[in-house]
Parts: structure tokens; sequence; C-alpha cells
């Protein structure tokens, strides 16, 4: 493929199940991926496997200082997120100035995607960790358009984004070349900002073993160097109030539908595994030792 700039080197190319490609480029601590075909889908072809595209981009990610991912048919593109930096376009955007995002930090609605990843990072981190997550944090795109990540964390190396990817809105298959391109141009305009995106898919969470050893490779083995976001740790805390309470009392009631029962470990002292202690959901508020009708 031709177009690339002078020093780029090619490092791998990789063909996916639909005859797409993306190739892999690297000059320095700059990485750059081409995509070409990824959309294409023929009329009843399952997608092939999303984690395909997101295992590979976050490697690159972790590996490089910034990276950039674009279509080939938007190549020409590519000197101008090359040589931007967020501060690049500060003149340039006078008459088209960003505009003020709403305040989603502390009153966004929580997923079940997005609280079963602040699960995990607190399984990982402990309890309480949570305050280093911003959600919803706001990025600019060069025409002032803002977007949203779904979690940054800021970092005595800097800020570390992850977008949690429902495959159905995100996939290239499922959402065409227009919405990719969308997606691409939010993406880079996080490598602008400084910000280190990786993304997660429902693939990926899964497996939640995976997932958390994920966690620990993309923000590091402790939080020592985390800062504080200022995230209403009472918001997190009724979410995972609201949402371990619904599967106690899910679980309770399935077990008094039959014969038989259901229980918890009494105390645990592994702080990120407390949804085990009963002691801590009781205290908690997360098991109501009333709820239901059989004998416990």
């Amino acid at each position: 493929m031709t177009g690339m700039p002078e020093g780029f080197v090619l490092r791998e190319s990789v063909t996916y199940p639909n005859g797409g490609t993306s190739t892999f480029w690297a000059c320095d601590d700059v990485a750059v991926v081409v995509d070409d075909g990824i959309c294409l889908r023929t009329e009843g072809e399952p997608p092939f496997d999303y984690s395909l595209i997101t295992s590979k981009q976050n490697a690159y990610i972790r590996r490089y200082s910034r990276v950039f991912r674009l279509l080939r048919e938007d190549l020409a593109e590519l000197d101008r997120w090359l040589e931007s930096t967020e501060g690049a376009y500060d003149i340039e955007l006078q008459s088209t100035p960003a505009r003020r995002p709403p305040d989603r930090a502390n009153n966004a609605t929580a997923s079940p995607l997005e609280m079963a990843f602040e699960q995990h990072f607190a399984n990982v981190y402990g309890d309480g960790s949570e305050r280093f997550l911003q959600r919803e944090y706001a990025v600019t795109d060069p025409e002032g358009h803002v977007y949203f990540v779904d979690y940054v964390v800021r970092t005595a190396d800097g800020l570390v984004g992850v977008e949690e990817n429902d495959v159905s809105y995100h996939h290239p298959q499922l959402i065409g070349t227009k919405r990719y391109r969308r997606q691409l141009l939010k993406q880079n305009s996080c490598t602008r900002a400084g910000i280190k995106l990786y993304r997660f898919s429902t693939e990926d969470c899964r497996f939640d073993n995976r997932l958390e050893d994920d966690i620990l490779s993309f923000f590091g083995r402790t939080p020592a160097g985390f800062l504080d976001s200022g995230m209403l740790v009472d918001r997190r805390e009724r979410d995972r109030r609201l949402f371990n309470r619904a599967l106690a009392d899910a679980q309770i009631e399935a077990w008094d539908q039959g014969i038989g029962g259901c229980y918890w470990s009494y105390r645990v002292d592994d702080p990120r595994r407390s949804e085990w202690s009963l002691r801590t959901c009781v205290a908690k508020g997360w098991v109501d030792m009333h709820c239901g009708t059989g004998d416990r």
C-alpha cells in the first residue's frame, strides 16, 4: 500500500474473515492502523469476532504513545492528525468554538456492561477505587463536535480511557462505513487529546479473569499513580447496591421456587471479593435477610 508518510514502516497486516484487512504502521512512538474493506458484509454472513479488532488495537495502544486509525479512503487526512495536538487547533477553531458539553459525569445512568466494568475495576484495585473513574469524559474533535468517553482515569503518566463497546453498535460490519468513520473520528480525537483509549467488547467482558488481567495491564498494577476524578462515590455505591440487591433477590426468589438452597460465604477478608461475604452483603443492604418465602 502507498500513501504513508515517510518514515512509517509496515509492522504487520491482518486479514479478517470477510476479506477486509488492517495494516499496522509505526514510526518512532506513533502507530497508524489503516482499514480496507473492513465494513464489507454479504447478506446472511455472520459478522466476524469483534475482539479481532479490539485485542490487536489495544496491544498497539499499550505499546505506542499515539495510535491513529483511518479507513484507506480517508488516508489523505493522516497528515492532519499526525501534525495535530489539542492546542494546535485553538487558533484554527476560533470561528467554530467547541460546544460546551453537558455535565454527565455523575448523573448518566450506567448500563449493565458499564456496571460490570466498574465492578471488575473495584475487584482489581479494591473497594473505593471507583472514585478514580471519571465517567462520560468529554472530548472535542477538530470541528468542535463533542463526544463522550465511557471512562477516563487520570494517572501520573497521563489519561487512560476505556470504551465499553456493545458489538451491535460498534462492529464495522454491523454499523456500516459512515458510522464506523464517525467512530474513528472520536477515537482519533481522543489520541489527539492525549488519551490512550482502550476498547472492551461484550465478548471481552464474558471472561472475568481475562478482563481483570487487561485492566491491570492497561491501567497499571496498583492505583498508586491514580488521581481522584471527583466522581461521586455515593452515586457509584447507590448503583452498586441496586445492582447487587436485584441480583440477590433474583437468586433467592429462584431458589424459593424449587428445592434446595443458596448460600454465601459468611466472611471474606479480600476486599476485592466483598460480594462473596454475607456479612458485608447484609451490612451494605445488598441482601435482605427477610425477603422471599422459603426457609433460610
